[in-house]
């Protein structure tokens, strides 16, 4: 083996030709990076990035290898997750790939597997990709998640109420957590502490925020049936109590509290209830987020509570900072205002808000009803004009216009033209059908939570039709984990038009 070959490409390698003799073939990307070293005493000299990741996650005892919140290692694990996409994508279509079903591919996290197919193929292009270099998007060190989730302990009685955390066991805040949520965390716990009604049967607590702070939604789990109008009423005592405080001159603890959440910049706390069959709401079950993108654009996102939502608001921003700069810089001004985008998989129109105005007209495709719903609220609350969302299953609506390039809105009657298209699959990455479809635009742009497996498997697709990894990027929506999201851009070959 190359001394360059990093862990992932040990464990692609396992996958196809089987693991070393007295060795199992990894079953967790913990198991891949040990064994990349482990099995592979050649594989680097010195101290190689699989050796660095393999000594992480040897010195850390959580699942993943990865210390948990450690700001101190942050930037070097960022380069860590910056070399494996480099070596990975540095010959993205002259390596063997796995070809299967999509339900059948690899996807590094779930802790059950389902059966990898033995059919290989190679991709006849063998041509090396010309990306010279991985843009590295990263994350601020901490107070970087709006979404996150505690669980809580001890609700028998009000003086042991604790918050806790899988990986960091018992807590007062979560570090991780956004600005609003940290403040928001001690006082809706005091809360519970106060209020039986809110405390009997709480087994977890989950909280979505923004980036300013304003708003925070919290939801209480419970294990019990609820007594519906208790629940209310206590709920509604304890927002009274932080309306009081905040207005209060005085220098009580209650003041004292409403004065953290004052300098966070949370003006409202929201408080829903959840129990099997229930579902009481105190206040809203959304956050309005607003990314401010370095063309001067402002980008206002409805998050709904209970739907997907961005977790890294930081990451999003530059998620939609980097789109919007490579369809300028490749796609150009002029191509892009007489042809159309076609977006698969939009979700909640994250992506679409932003980059229709660079387009004449936008469609964006979604199977989600809710997504569907939040999607065209927020094309509307940003006043894009242009853009349309389509309720379909991906493959279902690239089946129909897989042998025309141009698809009629009903509802609208606006006739598309598409000359680019941008995914965001799930893990299991772009099904054939719908990879058939995008090979036929001239630039696709491609988001993957799963880049060293379904978007290399893609791209290597995507590059035996012609096309050229122009962009990439690491963008890292996750810290102090070793999941690692990418953002592609591929340009067809005049040659291949």
């Amino acid at each position: 083996m190359s001394e360059n070959r990093c862990a992932v490409c040990c464990y692609r390698s396992a996958l196809v030709t089987g693991a070393p003799q007295g060795h199992a073939i990894p079953h967790t990307p913990a198991d891949a990076y040990r064994a990349a070293v482990a099995t592979r005493p050649d594989c680097g000299g010195g101290r190689s990035v699989s050796e660095r990741i393999a000594a992480a996650i040897e010195a850390d005892e959580c699942p993943t290898g990865w210390p948990v919140f450690n700001p101190s290692v942050y930037h070097e694990q960022l380069e860590l997750k910056a070399s494996l996409v480099r070596k990975s994508f540095a010959e993205v279509s002259n390596q063997a790939i796995i070809a299967c079903h999509p339900r059948h591919v690899y996807c590094c996290h779930p802790k059950t597997y389902p059966p990898l197919t033995s059919n290989i193929r190679h991709s006849p292009n063998t041509q090396q990709s010309k990306v010279a270099t991985v843009e590295v998007l990263g994350s601020p060190v901490d107070k970087h998640r709006m979404r996150c989730k505690v669980g809580v302990t001890g609700t028998a009685s009000a003086a042991t109420v604790r918050y806790t955390d899988k990986d960091m066991g018992q807590v007062d805040v979560l570090a991780i957590a956004c600005g609003g949520i940290q403040a928001a965390m001690p006082q809706v716990l005091d809360a519970v502490r106060d209020e039986p009604a809110l405390r009997q049967g709480l087994a977890m607590m989950s909280y979505l925020g923004t980036r300013d702070g304003a708003d925070v939604v919290m939801s209480l789990v419970y294990g019990c049936p609820l007594d519906v109008d208790e629940w209310r009423a206590a709920a509604e005592r304890a927002q009274q109590r932080w309306v009081l405080a905040a207005s209060s001159s005085s220098s009580s603890s209650a003041a004292a509290a409403a004065a953290s959440l004052s300098v966070a910049g949370v003006s409202h706390i929201s408080l829903i209830a959840q129990a099997k069959g229930q579902k009481v709401v105190v206040g809203k079950e959304s956050v309005v987020e607003t990314y401010s993108l370095s063309d001067g654009r402002c980008l206002a996102y409805k998050h709904v509570f209970g739907h997907f939502s961005n977790p890294n608001a930081f990451a999003c921003a530059h998620t939609l900072d980097w789109l919007s700069g490579a369809v300028r810089s490749l796609v150009g001004a002029d191509h892009a205002k007489t042809r159309d985008l076609l977006e698969l998989y939009c979700g909640n129109g994250n992506h679409t808000v932003a980059l229709a105005p660079l387009f004449r007209a936008a469609l964006a495709v979604e199977i989600n009803p809710a997504l569907c719903a939040a999607a065209e609220e927020n094309l509307a609350a940003n006043k894009v004009t242009n853009a349309w969302v389509q309720r379909s299953p991906s493959a279902s609506f690239c089946t129909r216009v897989l042998r025309h390039q141009q698809w009629t809105h009903e509802a609208s009657g606006t006739a598309f033209d598409f000359g680019a298209v941008l995914v965001d699959p799930p893990r299991s990455g772009l099904d054939e059908v719908t990879l058939g479809l995008v090979s036929r635009f001239d630039f696709v742009l491609y988001i993957s939570c799963n880049p060293f497996v379904s978007l290399h498997r893609d791209a290597d697709g995507l590059r035996a039709n012609g096309f050229t990894l122009a962009k990439l990027a690491l963008i890292d929506h996750f810290p102090y984990t070793p999941h690692t999201e990418c953002a592609a851009f591929f340009v067809r070959d005049k040659q291949a038009l």
